[in-house]
């Protein structure tokens, strides 16, 4: 898991149904798996809203 800025999670959301389609399609895939796309939002201390977007992924050095 990681986290990753906006203009990552807006593009990896643009292209998500394709992404998946291709994997599906193709079980041999060298890309990288990704296995989650999250908004987190919570409120601190201050009553200030707080964004983070984090992204799950497969570990390439470990079979799933």
């Amino acid at each position: 898991m990681k986290t990753i800025p906006k203009r990552e999670y807006l593009k990896m959301k643009e292209v998500l149904k394709r992404y998946y389609q291709h994997v599906k399609s193709h079980p041999d895939s060298l890309l990288i798996r990704f296995y989650g796309l999250h908004q987190v939002q919570w409120f601190d201390s201050n009553s200030k809203l707080q964004v983070r977007y984090l992204t799950i992924m497969g570990n390439i050095f470990k079979d799933f």
